[in-house]
């Protein structure tokens, strides 16, 4: 076993070189790795200020991805993209590696009829199931649920609230 990085008695600083990256005090949750050898952790203080972070040995750096808190982060290898999931409503993260970790905000649309609706609220995992295609997710008041990459909107609700509440009651962007 050996320290990629961090230092015992230090200061949270993620952004730079290996030496410079320190998460001392910061709780480091779940993560994965990408074939590149980059590994992608969510970190939080007691569910606070947190985000997901890269670390990358090969290339000596780690990076802030997102500065939001995530619950759970997934690489698929089909899109070869991350996914990683919110404590916000409805929210799933998409990153690309090969566009300098860009994150897109998407959201899951709402089910039909609406008393079949999943409480999304702080989804807490999410694994991709290669058998049938489908993303699966836990969330915090325990509901299991899965959708498909088509079941998500780009960035619709935080364009115009009205907008997203009125384009999510129209039949053709339903989940089936």
């Amino acid at each position: 076993m050996e320290n990629v990085c961090g230092k015992t008695g230090s200061r949270y600083n993620i952004g730079g070189d290996l030496a410079s990256t320190t998460i001392e005090g910061w709780r480091l949750k779940v993560g994965c790795c990408d074939p590149e050898g980059n590994y992608y952790s969510c970190y939080s203080w007691f569910g606070h200020n947190g985000g997901l972070a890269l670390i990358s040995e090969k290339k000596n750096l780690s990076k802030k991805i997102i500065s939001e808190l995530v619950n759970d982060v997934m690489y698929h290898k089909v899109t070869e993209k991350l996914y990683a999931v919110s404590t916000q409503k409805n929210v799933i993260y998409e990153i690309d590696p090969s566009n300098d970790w860009k994150v897109k905000r998407r959201y899951l649309k709402p089910q039909d009829p609406p008393d079949k609706q999943v409480d999304y609220n702080s989804t807490s995992c999410i694994a991709y199931c290669t058998v049938d295609g489908y993303f699966y997710g836990r969330t915090a008041t325990k509901q299991l649920f899965r959708f498909k990459l088509e079941d998500m909107v780009e960035n619709i609700k935080s364009l115009d609230p009205l907008l997203y509440s009125h384009l999510t009651h129209q039949k053709y962007i339903r989940i089936k």
